[in-house]
């Protein structure tokens, strides 16, 4: 899929998502811009109750992740994780408002919903004896 078809695409499956139990904790507003030479794309983000929607108004901004195409496109094709892009400084975080969490913000940008099944759970755990020892 072309860059920009893939960023739109990304921004309509994110709006019409409904549901998704990897945003429950998180209640926040902020912008995504997509930087292409001269060129930038904004969108503002909110998330409420396990929704994510698109909006207009920037009230209350949180955060502000800016990304150029390329990347961008990388890191919601799922080739690259959030924290990976950030590390490699592919992308930009500014945490305006400090209650926000990274690790919370980046369970949107989790890929592709192929991809997020590939990738498996978030978490694993492990059962380790009352002992400590391994089993």
């Amino acid at each position: 899929m072309a860059g920009d078809d893939l960023i739109d695409a990304f921004f309509n499956e994110l709006s019409q998502r409904g549901h998704d139990p990897l945003l429950d904790r998180l209640s926040t507003t902020g912008r995504v811009e997509i930087c292409d030479g001269d060129h930038t794309r904004q969108w503002v983000v909110t998330v409420r109750d396990g929704c994510a929607s698109l909006t207009a108004d920037e009230p209350n901004i949180g955060w502000v992740l800016r990304a150029e195409r390329t990347a961008f496109n990388q890191l919601v094709s799922g080739e690259v994780s959030a924290l990976e892009s950030l590390m490699r400084g592919s992308i930009s975080f500014t945490l305006i408002d400090e209650s926000q969490r990274f690790s919370l913000l980046s369970r949107l940008f989790a890929g592709s919903p192929e991809t997020r099944i590939r990738r498996g759970p978030l978490v694993h755990t492990t059962d380790v004896p009352s002992s400590g020892e391994p089993a």
